[in-house]
């Protein structure tokens, strides 16, 4: 077993798959080539700084850092994870992108600064309150991309905050059980036409779907980009 593959082993389990020196080393799911970056570069192609929420071990973070010109601060819930993401970021020899530990259902965005971009992929839908990660978000930039399940709009939907939806069951903070769960025990999963609602209610009144999957296996999915009307991404 090389040096490498010890320490991998020394931190698992791994969610993320990396590709070093065209070897694999980590979980099952690569984000190479994943179309989310294309599509959050596309959205927003003139951007410098990126706050990426829910940045988990990196895989979507150094997608991103291959752009030239782009500096990324990662946010993530689960300490362990951001030791992964650093231990990645020095065998790749990264230097445009970070990561901090913090807790998203109650840390304050303004606390990092002002943003060109927010990068929101796989972290609204663990959320309790949706609704204030979007007012967090409205108040250190003016676009942001979003991946994320929705609930279905049908009968059987309940209101929270004037939102519809239903209540989604999580793990909380379990340690490495559960890596791919929010923070919480619950989480509420707004419909599509509420998320909407909500990102208009917080100023983001200009969107685009890049994607639509209402047969997702694990639910209802959708990626958007979203800005202020003051900002006018080029398609």
């Amino acid at each position: 077993m090389s040096t490498i593959e010890k320490e991998f082993d020394s931190l698992k389990p791994w969610v993320t798959q990396f590709t070093i020196n065209g070897k694999k080393y980590g979980g099952e799911i690569s984000f190479d080539n994943d179309n989310r970056i294309t599509q959050f570069f596309d959205a927003f192609p003139d951007i410098h700084s990126v706050l990426e929420l829910g940045s988990l071990e990196g895989g979507h973070t150094f997608q991103l850092a291959k752009k030239p010109g782009i500096s990324i601060l990662g946010i993530e819930g689960r300490d362990y994870n951001v030791k992964k993401a650093n231990f990645v970021k020095d065998l790749l020899k990264i230097e445009n992108a970070r990561f901090v530990c913090g807790d998203l259902e109650k840390t304050r965005l303004t606390s990092f600064g002002n943003f060109d971009a927010v990068f929101c992929s796989g972290i609204l839908y663990h959320m309790p309150k949706p609704w204030n990660l979007i007012s967090e978000i409205s108040k250190i930039t003016e676009k942001v991309f979003i991946w994320t399940h929705y609930a279905p709009d049908e009968k059987g939907t309940i209101q929270a905050n004037g939102y519809q939806g239903f209540w989604h069951k999580e793990f909380g903070f379990s340690g490495y059980k559960k890596p791919l769960k929010g923070l919480s025990k619950r989480s509420f999963w707004v419909t599509q036409s509420s998320l909407m609602d909500m990102l208009n209610n917080y100023g983001f009144r200009n969107s685009i779907v890049y994607d639509d999957s209402p047969d997702h296996v694990n639910g209802p999915a959708i990626t958007l980009a979203a800005w202020k009307p003051t900002e006018n991404p080029t398609f």
